[in-house]
């Protein structure tokens, strides 16, 4: 898609679906600032985030919460990531859900996308809590669950759960994972 310039938030926000995951990062992580396109995740790793997002809805629906899978999450201005799953207090038909409104998100790792570099972004918008799924990218066989919670700007590990494993917590809500169920392929 042809743009005369740098996207700003306004221009990010008039864009609808794409098939692209397309975020609008506007930092010193990226030299270009602006808009950061990279291909679709790889079906493996949509299968676990769809699995992931169920198990976090069923979970998270007694509390009033909301699961939204791959939602643009507007985390300040100029800076809107799509996480795999975020759970929280969101509207129905909204295209761009602020930070305040989420009360965890959850992301896949993936071999391009580096969860590390995301999650300080997610802490430093107050996100409490962070579900980090990390898939064996050779074969997309094993998966480990790290929940981590936000200190200050930064997340701690809260619990883990490697493959075989269920994790288990009572924050942010009652949650009760089986790893093994991330991998119905």
């Amino acid at each position: 898609m042809a743009h005369p310039s740098f996207w700003t938030e306004d221009a990010f926000q008039v864009l609808q679906a794409s098939k692209d995951r397309i975020e609008l990062w506007d930092g010193g992580l990226h030299v270009d600032h602006g808009l950061w396109v990279n291909p679709s995740p790889n079906n493996a790793h949509n299968q676990i985030a769809w699995l992931l997002a169920n198990q976090l809805s069923a979970a998270a629906r007694g509390t009033g919460l909301q699961t939204v899978q791959g939602p643009n999450l507007q985390l300040s201005p100029n800076l809107i990531l799509t996480p795999d799953v975020a759970v929280g207090r969101f509207g129905r038909v909204t295209a761009i859900n602020r930070a305040p409104e989420a009360t965890l998100v959850a992301d896949v790792a993936s071999p391009g996308i580096s969860a590390a570099a995301r999650a300080p972004f997610y802490a430093e918008a107050r996100i409490n809590w962070y579900l980090l799924a990390e898939p064996d990218f050779a074969t997309y066989t094993t998966v480990t669950l790290h929940l981590l919670h936000r200190e200050g700007t930064a997340y701690l590990r809260h619990t883990t759960a490697q493959f075989g494993q269920t994790l288990t917590a009572q924050q942010p809500f009652p949650l009760t994972i089986s790893t093994t169920t991330l991998l119905d392929f």
